[in-house]
Order: structure tokens, then sequence, then C-alpha cells
């Protein structure tokens, strides 16, 4: 995440205040409850695999991603289908929901002023 922030503010597409915010007030929000391994999973292993696809390139690691190809391949595709990085038992997919709201709720109520 570094190497990139870096590499926005390298090529001026924003300044670092914005940078800090975006992932702060993006992202951010959602890692606090989900990690990104379980996030992988929540929105599909399938999905993560074409936003990798088109946003790699532009990124210094390349766009090949064996684990994601292997799994995939052996029709884990994350919570859809009961397995993926992670095991999904049926009842995942209903707490993760649950974790991933309260937790954006209690992060923007914590930066909401009284």
């Amino acid at each position: 995440m570094v190497r990139e922030a870096l590499h926005l503010l390298a090529e001026g597409v924003c300044d670092a205040e914005t940078i800090d915010v975006v992932v702060r007030c993006g992202f951010g929000l959602r890692l606090a409850s989900v990690g990104p391994m379980e996030n992988a999973d929540y929105i599909g292993l399938d999905l993560t695999r074409s936003i990798l696809r088109n946003l790699a390139p532009h990124l210094a690691g390349g766009t090949d991603f064996p684990v994601l190809d292997r799994l995939l391949a052996g029709g884990r595709r994350g919570g859809a289908s009961g397995g993926g990085l992670l095991d999904w038992p049926a009842e995942r997919v209903a707490e993760v929901a649950r974790r991933l709201d309260a937790g954006i709720r209690r992060n923007l109520a914590a930066r909401t002023p009284a």
C-alpha cells in the first residue's frame, strides 16, 4: 500500500493528504472490520481476480495470481461457494455482513463531530 501511495504521489495523481483521506475513509473503514483475505472471499475470488487483473498492470507486481487461479480451478470461489482462501460455513456470510456493517458504522460515528 505504501509503495502504491508513494507512486501516486510521485506521479502527481494526488497529494499525500488526499491519499490518507481516501485510505482512512475508503477501504480503511472496511479493513478495520474485515481483513483482506476474508474480504476477498466475501466479495468472491472471481471478482477479486477480475479487479486485480484490471488494476495490477498499473502496479509494480504484475498480473499473475497463481493462488487465486488454483483455488478457482478447484471450485473455491469464496463465500458463495462455501470456501476460498478461508472456509465459509453458511452462517459466516451473514456474520461477516453484520460485523462489516457494525464496524463501518462504528468507525463513521467516531469520525463524526458531536
